[in-house]
């Protein structure tokens, strides 16, 4: 499993130099609330999911955060934060790049003016990386899990998930499960933020700046003030 300790890293560190260290908190695809979990020294912390069950786990987890289930393209909380995350990948999921600019808005109309939008995403070249690599296998409890990946088309890729359990029969149960994956080139995202938002901050994996070789980019941006200003001088 991804380790999320990296990026709760990269989260606090990026609030440290851009936004004073501290401030309010909104999480698209907060999930089972591991990132918000460690954000608690930050300010009040809200996240947004549309798994209920998952969201039932994140609220033993984080207590002290106020959790909704929601649609993260299409919310409207009638208020602002000063930072706005999204990350373990959860862009990636969303299937249309249409979907990504309806949450890029949601960011923006949910930000404070110089609030902070940080996310990340896995880039076209893993996920054609990881369509190259044969099935694998892993166990969880019970449970057999075997996973593959196919190649993007139209930058689309399809995770495979088969789930073979062992019953107290003796017998087996299966389900496989096909979960989409969206690549899409750094370039267009950039263009997609640029009129609402300012750059801070991109790297890889080897915080490095992005490449063609990078697998995954982690981003900070800040909200214009007047968007209609354009950039600053």
């Amino acid at each position: 499993m991804d380790d999320p300790e990296p990026k709760i890293a990269r989260i606090v560190g990026s609030v440290e130099r851009y936004h004073w260290g501290r401030g309010s908190i909104l999480e698209l695809g907060c999930g089972t609330g591991t990132i918000l979990a460690g954000l608690g020294g930050i300010g009040p912390l809200t996240g947004i999911d549309r798994s209920p069950e998952m969201l039932a786990i994140a609220r033993e987890k984080v207590p002290s955060a106020r959790l909704i289930e929601d649609d993260i393209t299409a919310f409207d909380l009638g208020e602002t934060f000063d930072v706005v995350l999204c990350v373990f990948d959860t862009l990636n999921h969303i299937t249309t790049f249409e979907g990504w600019t309806s949450l890029f808005d949601r960011a923006r109309t949910h930000l404070a003016p110089d609030g902070l939008f940080i996310f990340d995403v896995n880039t076209l070249t893993k996920l054609r990386a990881m369509a190259e690599f044969p099935p694998w296998w892993s166990q969880a409890a019970d449970a057999s899990v075997i996973q593959s990946v196919d190649p993007p088309l139209a930058g689309l890729s399809n995770w495979n998930v088969w789930i073979v359990e062992r019953l107290a029969d003796g017998g087996y149960a299966g389900l496989h499960e096909r979960i989409g994956e969206l690549g899409v080139e750094l370039a267009q995202i950039e263009a997609a933020l640029d009129g609402d938002f300012v750059l801070l901050e991109a790297h890889d994996e080897l915080r490095g700046p992005p490449a063609g070789y990078s697998k995954r980019v982690h981003y900070a941006w800040r909200r214009r003030s007047d968007p209609a200003a354009g950039p600053p001088g």
